[in-house]
């Protein structure tokens, strides 16, 4: 994922972050004095101004435990301090970072990397650890797929690909865990029954009863322990029976069979080989593993370290362009350039500072000439300002787009709201493919988009749910293969065709027992900047096109996360972010079980039939790991079906939104998923931001660069 591309959030399409950037951030210049470019002790080291980046973030760093913590801004140091198995150049394609090299088998079920050979673990001054091993990578599998340590990690084991026995290994851990705590919690209930049976039989020796006067006399409590109490199992039926307990509780707890840290799937059988093993077949595994989830650890320092690892920036060791050097905690973290790494001819800024500000309105357009800030975001929305400011609009320019999310609105099959809109009714129509076509060809996505990017709308839209630009087979973008491609030529705005379908579907539905107009359950998250007017306008777009006697839209604010989760609507804009680089990522949403559409659970066999059909080439799409051309073919006609028996409505991609930077455009590495955009690797910062015309004809360039590369 692009991440410099998504930290507009006022558009109200941003969910990812920068590159380089956590939430909220923005870039920075500073000039100090010039001594050195890097030395092994950071703490003495001064830059050139054209070489110190500041990065200004919201968001506070709670710790550095990477093997545990998913975080923006952890994950914005990780990215330029540890370095993973592999790394994308500046077009997307994935090139080696410390693997030299890897091999897969025929059933893409086992992967061998070999470790790169001299990379040194180092300290947050710089002082070698260790050597960089194939372990080091065990070593992180074993401790994430541990229940004991609550990783945020762990389902990126079983997610999207399983390794082998992580799952399990998991279960087992937590299991145990299980064990542990009904012990505690039966002991705990033996201890109190004891303290219970001593305190009564102490009352009861404590009374004396005087048969002379007829009256009762307490005396002091015994000092000593009644005559049944004894520490010993022997005298001690209730001793007795929690020691038992706590030596074998087999027959509380539910069994599982035992799994150690050696059967997960992450083995080094040489020191520089590294070995992935697989449960199911799985072609885009490399796309995964530029992750904190499968980053190294060593284990030696893991293990002294015990729970102070990653307790702060002292208890983590480093292999990548940069080093933690300071942490000052609620203002700023310093990374400098690592003089050891092992690819430092391709690291250009010698020192990065991330200042913590709660305010980053702070930061205006003066801070920018006066160079102080390398970077400020601009929304469409007050881009005519800085247009028609003689300062800035030469300084302005586009973000570089982002492939990574696809937005597109969807039927429920299924309907779970209330009763007031009657969900029954929806059934019927929903149900038939006319009145999904009516909906489809009455809704103008330009002018949806534009409420969000009026200058370029066009350049964001969507007519397939894979974006375009987003992978290539055989040389052909994947949107441009035979069954996508006059789709994605086609617009689907068409009120004539819409009005035509809505007759030919009142007379289906008035036959099959609807009741008019059609109530459609529309809910949107209220606090998503510009929902609100898209709701409204697709509204009007539908209603207007359509007639209020046909269809009646019910729109209905809500904060809720979990509408789409509980089949609560009938209508909804939804959204897919890419998981790797495959069409498989946005076909997994509507696979049975899933909660996007429910067209798996309708009843009526049309519909049936429409998912039996996507289901087949779904299938059929994912059992050819190892042919990538009848792969993506299959996925294209998978995908087809969605569009043309109109399950699913595609808008746009992330709307990203202006920028002035000093960042020169497109040396970012370009990845779409994993953390290897947040790296300021292959960067350079430029005298001045690219104006408008310039960065249309390098991001033309960057296209037409990119597609011969990812061709070849």
């Amino acid at each position: 994922m692009t991440h410099l591309n998504s930290m507009l959030c006022n558009t109200g399409f941003c969910r990812r972050l920068l590159a380089v950037v956590c939430a909220g951030t923005c870039f920075l210049l500073t000039a100090c004095s010039p001594e050195t470019d890097s030395v092994s002790v950071p703490k003495k080291t001064s830059v050139s101004e054209n070489n110190l980046f500041r990065i200004y973030e919201t968001e506070k760093i709670q710790d550095y435990n990477y093997l545990v913590t998913d975080s923006e801004i952890l994950s914005t140091i990780l990215a330029n301090t540890i370095d993973c198995l592999v790394e994308y150049d500046s077009y997307g394609n994935i090139i080696p970072s410390l693997a030299e090299s890897w091999t897969y088998n025929d059933s893409m079920t086992q992967w061998t990397f070999q470790i790169r050979p001299g990379v040194q673990w180092l300290d947050s001054e710089g002082n070698p650890y260790a050597e960089v091993v194939a372990d080091d990578w065990v070593a992180a599998a074993e401790y994430i797929n541990n229940a004991e340590n609550n990783s945020d990690w762990q389902t990126s084991y079983t997610t999207h690909m399983t390794v082998q026995n992580a799952q399990a290994y998991y279960d087992y851990t937590a299991y145990k865990i299980d064990i542990r705590n009904e012990k505690r919690q039966r002991a705990e209930e033996i201890r109190e029954s004891l303290h219970q049976k001593k305190n009564n039989s102490e009352t009861s020796d404590s009374i004396e009863t005087t048969e002379t006067t007829g009256e009762t006399e307490e005396t002091e409590p015994a000092t000593s322990k009644p005559s049944w109490y004894s520490e010993t199992s022997e005298n001690n039926p209730d001793f007795t029976e929690f020691t038992e307990f706590t030596e074998d509780t087999q027959e509380t707890s539910e069994q599982i069979r035992q799994i150690l840290p050696r059967d997960i799937g992450v083995q080094a059988p040489e020191k520089n080989t590294l070995v992935f093993t697989l449960d199911s077949p799985c072609p885009y595994f490399l796309d995964l593993l530029s992750s904190p989830a499968f980053m190294p650890v060593n284990r030696q320092f893991l293990e002294q370290s015990k729970e102070n690892f990653g307790q702060d920036y002292q208890h983590i060791l480093y292999n990548g362009a940069y080093l933690l050097t300071e942490d000052i905690p609620d203002e700023k973290q310093i990374l400098t350039k690592n003089s050891q790494y092992w690819d430092k001819q391709n690291i250009y800024i010698d020192r990065l500072e991330l200042i913590y500000s709660e305010n980053p309105e702070q930061f205006k357009e003066d801070s920018f000439l006066s160079h102080e800030i390398d970077r400020i975001l601009i929304s469409s929305d007050s881009l005519d300002q800085w247009m028609n400011d003689a300062e800035t609009k030469d300084l302005v320019h586009p973000m570089q787009p982002d492939h990574a999310t696809s937005y597109f609105y969807v039927f429920n099959f299924d309907p779970q709201f209330d009763e007031k809109y009657n969900p029954q009714n929806w059934k019927i129509a929903v149900n038939h493919e006319n009145f999904r076509l009516a909906i489809t060809h009455a809704i103008n996505p330009v002018a949806l988009v534009s409420l969000y990017e009026s200058y370029q709308p066009e350049r964001f839209l969507n007519r397939t749910i894979t974006p375009k630009e987003f992978t290539f087979g055989a040389g052909t973008d994947y949107t441009q293969f035979t069954a996508l491609a006059p789709i994605t030529m086609a617009d689907s705005y068409n009120p004539t065709q819409a009005q035509e379908f809505r007759d030919l579907a009142r007379e289906e539905l008035t036959n099959a027992g609807a009741v008019f107009p059609i109530q459609v359950f529309m809910p949107y998250d209220s606090s998503v900047p510009h929902l609100e007017q898209e709701c409204e306008l697709l509204k009007s777009q539908l209603e207007t096109t359509l007639g209020t006697d046909f269809i009646q839209v019910e729109l209905y604010a809500s904060r809720q996360s979990n509408l789409r989760e509980s089949g609560n609507f009938a209508f909804m804009k939804c959204s897919v972010t890419a998981n790797y680089i495959d069409p498989q990522t946005w076909a997994e949403p509507f696979q049975a079980g899933q909660d996007y559409t429910y067209w798996d659970q309708s009843e009526y066999r049309t519909t049936q039939e429409i998912f039996q059909n996507w289901q087949e080439k779904y299938t059929q799409a994912t059992e050819n790991y190892g042919d990538k051309f009848t792969r993506y073919t299959a996925f294209a006609e998978a995908e087809k079906i969605l569009i043309s028996h109109a399950i699913v409505i595609p808008l746009s991609t992330e709307i990203n939104g202006y920028e002035i930077s000093r960042l020169t455009p497109f040396e970012l590495e370009y990845s779409l998923t994993g953390i290897s955009s947040y790296k300021l690797k292959f960067c350079r910062i430029s005298t001045t931001s690219t104006n408008m015309n310039e960065y249309e004809r390098l991001y033309e360039k960057w296209l037409t660069q990119r597609r011969i590369s990812l061709k070849s």
